[in-house]
This record gives C-alpha cells, sequence and structure tokens, in this order.
C-alpha cells in the first residue's frame, strides 16, 4: 500500500499535466498483471494510455472513466509507407517491405 500511496503522490501531488503509458499489455507477466489494477487506480487522477492486442482481458477495462479506441489494421500501402520512413531508402533493405506486405514465402522457413 505504501508503494501505490507514493506512487500516487509523485503523479498526483502537483497540478502538472502527465500521461502515464503501458505498452503491450498483452505481453504482461502474470506479477505485473495482478498489479496493475492497484497502479490505475492509484493514478486515477492522470490521463493513462494502455496499448495490448483484442485478446488481452482486465477486469479495468470496465471501469466507467476507461475508454477504449480501437485501431484497425494498417493496409499494404500504410505499412509500405511507414516500414519506408523506419528503413530508409537503403539499398539492402530494398525487398524488405514488400517482403513484410506479402508475407515471406519461399523460404526455408515456411517451406516454400
Amino acid at each position: 500500500r505504501r508503494v501505490f500511496r507514493a506512487i500516487q503522490r509523485i503523479v498526483c501531488a502537483d497540478r502538472t499535466p502527465s500521461v502515464l503509458l503501458f505498452e503491450d499489455l498483452h505481453w504482461i507477466d502474470a506479477a505485473s498483471d495482478t498489479v496493475l489494477p492497484q497502479i490505475i487506480e492509484a493514478t486515477a487522477c492522470a490521463p493513462g494510455l494502455v496499448n495490448f492486442r483484442p485478446e488481452y482481458r482486465a477486469s479495468w477495462t470496465k471501469r466507467s472513466d476507461y475508454q477504449q479506441l480501437p485501431l484497425v489494421p494498417l493496409g499494404p500501402e500504410a505499412i509500405r509507407e511507414l516500414l519506408g520512413d523506419l528503413l530508409g531508402n537503403h539499398p539492402s533493405t530494398a525487398e524488405l517491405p514488400e517482403l513484410i506486405v506479402n508475407g515471406v514465402r519461399n523460404t526455408p522457413e515456411s517451406g516454400g
């Protein structure tokens, strides 16, 4: 309880805007998943942002102050654009965007 009160004091003490970000909750371990609702409750004074895949389920998502913003998967052109921004235009990565968009085929690992 003292740890959660300390977290609450840090986040809520001054009225400076802050955002708590928890990413990739679909990979959370059991111990952290047990503690997370307590952190969310202790820091209800500040906006929070969590991201997770649809298969992740948690009781705190039923809270009245919780809002879900589902994202649709990127389409092929958006994937190419994102990869272009991330990879740049080096010749060594030129074929990678199409491999990702189309799925890796004809590799020993895929049996193709």
